[in-house]
């Protein structure tokens, strides 16, 4: 789990293991909830897989703007399709990766209320039944 993490409004749902399993944690990180012009910006996740077994994985990430959703790694609009990413998680094994590269934010409108979204699902399953992490939220925001 990141430590440090500015407080949040987070929404979180974690499915329950079966008695052989233990499901991946993962949780979204951002430097700020509130950017301007100049903010340093970027988004991480950072994964553990707490078991013994190695999941193979589909990570999705939306990104929910005013009720529009792009989803990583294209950041494609889910209209078009939606994207993901496959990934292999070994028992034990903990690793932080950069969904978007750190950057400075430029002149921007005033935007409340966006949010990232991320869940892992068992690789080639997209339900519920399927699901390999918990379910992670990060509300941010952009000021003029």
């Amino acid at each position: 789990m990141v430590t440090g993490r500015q407080a949040a409004t987070r929404v979180a749902t974690t499915p329950t293991p079966t008695a052989t399993e233990a499901l991946i944690d993962l949780a979204l990180e951002m430097p700020a909830n509130q950017f301007s012009q100049g903010d340093p910006c970027g988004l991480d996740l950072t994964f553990t897989n707490p078991g013994g077994t190695t999941w193979e994985v589909d990570l999705y990430v939306l990104l929910d703007v005013l009720g529009e959703y792009f989803a990583y790694p294209s950041w494609q609009a889910i209209t078009q399709g939606l994207d993901s990413s496959t990934m292999s998680i070994p028992g034990g094994y903990t690793e932080t990766i950069t969904l978007i590269p750190s950057f400075t934010m430029p002149a921007v409108p005033t935007v409340e209320s966006l949010y990232f979204y991320a869940a892992m699902f068992e690789q080639g399953m997209l339900d519920l039944d399927h699901l390999a992490s918990n379910a992670d939220s990060w509300e941010f925001s952009l000021q003029e």
